[in-house]
């Protein structure tokens, strides 16, 4: 039990490091497209 507890907490790091990086890739492509955007608009 306590080897798997410790193994779950890793997989849980992994995935809350995953998610915060998928964000702040998330945010910049965002970033770009709202530049391209507001580039064609005007």
């Amino acid at each position: 039990m306590g080897s798997f507890s410790k193994k779950d907490s890793r997989l849980k790091i992994r995935r809350d490091v995953a998610l915060r990086t998928n964000l702040k890739k998330r945010k910049i492509y965002l970033k770009k497209n709202k530049k391209k955007n507001n580039d064609s608009t005007i």
